[in-house]
């Protein structure tokens, strides 16, 4: 049974924590590689690809033939669809029939088979090609972050050097790990967008290991020797932190029941990327076509920066948010202005009240739209709440105070730290005037 009153001394801690988010950045790393990330209907229908699923739709696409996103697939599609893009018509059927007819997909056969979902999304709707790239960027991008986050790891930081401080080692391993579960929002809402779309394996074991390091994280400082204005500043972050999650999981739920993502897509009209670039041609375009088209990428541009907060709140609560330089007491808690973006979704919906490209929804849709946006305003009210608790709940907390939790160090640690760096520069000295 763990005993928070048993202080573990402080190198102790920051060598586990250390070693604990190395180790679940190269777990992911392999099952990254060798899972999926999403599995989606291998169906050329994008008519009703952003509606809710009610249960004869579940019950429907089970019996639909499913496509995965994996590292492997994702990286070779790139190439089939430069390849299959000038094919003919019976190649791309052939693209199609290889999938629908296969009980086990091989690897060629299955980045054939994204390959000819990624060109007909784009022959059809591109906004569905867009998403199509989007989970691309994500499944062939996070096994090659992780890489390279691993290596970063080995070469500068896992090992700790001669004189070299402890902040840059806390920081080194710890923003890398941030880095990663920085990820795991996008990974999330993707699946959000689009309900037909199912989590792989390596998605789930990617947001499973995420977790069990934020845990880590988060439980790491009840064993560090905190005074009591750092200890409440510490419950504080976490629960604020975690209040800014479960909102987040009430905004998904929300959104998904007000279908304001297959409303907000007619905005393009369903339009495909010929279409697209038609309008602009010649230059005598429609003015309502523009703003249209404009309030429908202003519209997605504010809502995809949801999952900033949600990144913020997962590294705060386990306070992997160390800043890049040494003593810049500027970031670390609040995070306000990252929650200024998603509330322009409120502002596209108000001013589209009345013109041509109004988004109407019905009576049950409306109040889980209003409970949509009131989540938004609650994430952004968060990050002013946890600044106005920062100057009022610990005002008896000084800057080197919050300074030494952000940075998971303590003051005794910082004094000897302090102490090093001053040994440090002193044997410069004597070193310097022995040469002299």
């Amino acid at each position: 049974m763990i005993n928070f009153t048993t202080k573990i001394p402080h190198n102790k801690i920051i060598l586990w924590q250390r070693l604990a988010c190395t180790a679940l950045i190269a777990l992911m790393l392999v099952l990254s590689v060798f899972g999926s990330f999403f599995r989606v209907p291998f169906n050329d229908d994008f008519t009703v690809f952003y509606e809710s699923q009610d249960e004869e739709d579940v019950e429907k696409l089970k019996e639909d033939k499913y496509i995965s996103f994996d590292f492997l697939g994702s990286t070779v599609s790139i190439f089939k669809a430069i390849s299959l893009y000038n094919a003919s018509y019976v190649e791309h059927q052939e693209a199609y029939y290889n999938v629908i007819e296969s009980d086990h997909l091989s690897l060629s056969t299955r980045a054939s088979g994204i390959a000819y979902l990624l060109l007909s999304a784009f022959a059809s709707d591109f906004t569905v090609g867009v998403y199509y790239v989007l989970l691309l960027t994500v499944s062939i991008g996070t096994p090659i972050l992780l890489l390279v986050l691993l290596i970063i790891i080995l070469a500068k930081y896992f090992k700790p050097k001669l004189r070299k401080t402890e902040h840059a080692i806390y920081k080194g391993t710890l923003n890398m790990f941030r880095i990663a579960i920085s990820r795991i929002p996008l990974i999330l809402f993707l699946n959000v967008l689009v309900p037909k779309t199912k989590f792989g394996f390596a998605s789930f074991a990617v947001i499973i290991l995420s977790f069990i390091g934020i845990i880590i994280n988060a439980t790491a400082p009840y064993f560090k020797e905190y005074t009591k204005a750092q200890r409440k500043y510490r419950t504080m972050l976490q629960l604020t932190s975690l209040a800014g999650i479960l909102v987040f999981i009430c905004f998904c739920f929300a959104l998904n029941a007000s279908n304001l993502i297959s409303k907000a897509v007619t905005l393009f009209d369903d339009r495909n990327l010929s279409d697209l670039i038609s309008i602009f041609e010649g230059g005598n375009f429609d003015i309502n076509e523009i703003l249209s088209l404009l309030a429908g990428f202003v519209f997605f541009f504010a809502l995809f920066g949801i999952t900033k907060p949600l990144a913020n709140n997962f590294c705060r609560i386990g306070f992997t948010t160390t800043r890049m330089k040494e003593k810049d007491y500027s970031l670390g808690d609040s995070y306000i202005v990252s929650c200024i973006r998603p509330n322009f979704t409120l502002l596209v919906f108000f001013l589209l009240l009345g013109s041509q490209s109004e988004l109407i929804f019905y009576k049950g849709e409306l109040a889980n739209l209003i409970i949509t946006f009131i989540c938004i305003v609650c994430i952004t009210l968060g990050e002013v709440a946890v600044h106005v608790l920062r100057e009022t709940l610990c005002v008896d907390l000084g800057k080197g105070g919050i300074d030494a939790v952000l940075e998971g160090t303590t003051y005794a640690a910082q004094i000897e730290d302090n102490l090093a760096s001053e040994a440090k520069a002193q044997f410069d000295k004597q070193t310097t005037e022995t040469k002299n």
